[in-house]
């Protein structure tokens, strides 16, 4: 897991969008690990349950350093 600027932002506070990414790592990794998925192929099955871009809207409109509460 890469912790950027983007994916984490106020010590202590974890918005929504945090968990997604945490549940998005984590399932992308069992995909790897366990049942042998290429990183592309886990990438592709994990981003139809956990859209973590989707939740953070990268075009940076809905950044969570942008408006005081929220939801992804």
């Amino acid at each position: 897991l890469e912790v950027t600027q983007d994916s984490w932002h106020t010590p202590g506070k974890l918005y929504e969008c945090d968990i997604i990414l945490i549940k998005h790592e984590r399932l992308e990794y069992e995909l790897m690990n366990r049942y042998k998925y290429s990183y592309d192929e886990a990438h592709r099955i994990t981003e139809r349950k956990y859209n973590y871009s989707k939740a953070v809207n990268l075009n940076g409109k809905n950044r969570p350093d942008k408006v005081d509460r929220w939801y992804c």
